[in-house]
């Protein structure tokens, strides 16, 4: 403008007008979705998009929990897999019952755990959004029914080298099994560095960059 090549007074009120024509605009349309402060929220760097630029060059060898960091279970295995049908002179058993480790037990251990993670000593891990969301604490938490156990095979096995929207994709196609919401986001990605598993993280933390 006036023959000026720089930006003039005049183009700073065009843009002041244009975005408070926008503000008034998106109060119209997005009244009913907690107005233009929650969708910019959403939106915003700060918010959806910042998760993803946070793990923007970031592998998942970087976000795995170490297995080696992973606490394990105590468990006993000194008792033989068949009960013994034998007694003793004072008729109790011979083997007494192993001590029951309940899903309160492995919260408490959780608790010191990175991220909630925990691992058996035969190599299998409980994932912390399973562990979190057992409505019967006093249950044996190897309970068939409650599925907190996961071993290895069930893990799907990520390049560590992966970046987190590889790991996504590699995850939605090499699963097999039609996994229910819950089951899903508890999925048991695993990071494989030198052909070897590293580390683990659960597929509903690649959207949020790991704990």
């Amino acid at each position: 403008m006036f023959g000026v090549p720089a930006p003039t007074a005049s183009t700073t009120v065009a843009m002041a007008l244009s975005d408070a024509l926008a503000m008034a605009v998106s109060r119209v349309m997005y009244g009913d979705d907690g107005g233009p402060r929650e969708v910019f929220k959403r939106n915003h760097p700060g918010g959806a998009i910042g998760l993803n630029m946070g793990t923007v060059g970031v592998k998942i060898s970087d976000l795995a929990v170490p297995l080696k960091e992973i606490p394990v279970i105590p468990e006993d295995y000194s008792r033989p897999q068949t009960p013994s049908t034998e007694s003793s002179d004072d008729g109790s058993d011979l083997w007494p019952p192993v001590a029951q480790m309940r899903v309160l037990d492995c919260l408490l251990l959780a608790v010191r755990s990175r991220g909630g993670w925990l691992k058996t000593a035969k190599g299998e891990v409980v994932p912390p959004r399973l562990l979190q969301v057992v409505t019967e604490p006093a249950v044996d938490f190897r309970d068939e029914e409650l599925r907190l156990v996961v071993p290895e095979e069930e893990w799907v096995k990520v390049p560590g080298d992966a970046s987190v929207e590889g790991a996504r994709k590699w995850v939605m196609a090499t699963r097999t099994e039609d996994f229910t919401e819950r089951r899903m986001e508890s999925l048991v990605v695993a990071a494989v560095v030198d052909g070897k598993v590293v580390g683990v993280i659960e597929y509903g933390d690649l959207s949020t960059g790991g704990r």
